[in-house]
């Protein structure tokens, strides 16, 4: 009896099948991480300009907060759709200031408000939503 040299076909199959396994299971891996590292360079660059839209939503209500409760706007910054709304939440004032003459507390003008803003960004098709409060007076 001669014993033959080779691999069986059934080997055959049965490495072809595990190296296939080893290459999906490497290729989800690497397509996983490549999605992650995408949304987290879309993050990045949504949040540099955060601050910037902030003041300048601020600077804006600021300006016109006496004309109405409720402000809007929108604009483009580095590539970056944005547009807000603020609504006017309420409307303080300091603490009462002691009068020192009679020793009476003497109330101030309420003229703070304050503004419940909400910041909508947009970047190649995603969408974020911040929601923070301002003070104007």
């Amino acid at each position: 009896m001669t014993k033959s040299q080779g691999f069986t076909l059934l080997e055959t199959l049965v490495a072809g099948f595990i190296m296939f396994l080893v290459i999906a299971t490497t290729t989800m891996v690497y397509r996983g991480a490549l999605l992650s590292s995408q949304k987290a360079q879309v993050s990045v660059e949504l949040m540099q300009v955060v601050p910037f839209i902030m003041d300048l939503t601020e600077l804006e209500i600021r300006q016109k907060s006496e004309e109405t409760d409720v402000l809007n706007g929108q604009g483009k910054v580095l590539g970056i759709e944005y547009f807000w709304q603020a609504r006017m939440e309420s409307i303080g004032a300091v603490p009462p200031e002691l009068d020192l003459s009679t020793g009476e507390s003497v109330a101030q003008e309420a003229r703070f408000k304050l503004w419940v803003v909400e910041l909508q960004l947009s970047i190649q098709g995603r969408k974020q939503i911040l929601l923070y409060k301002k003070v104007s007076w």
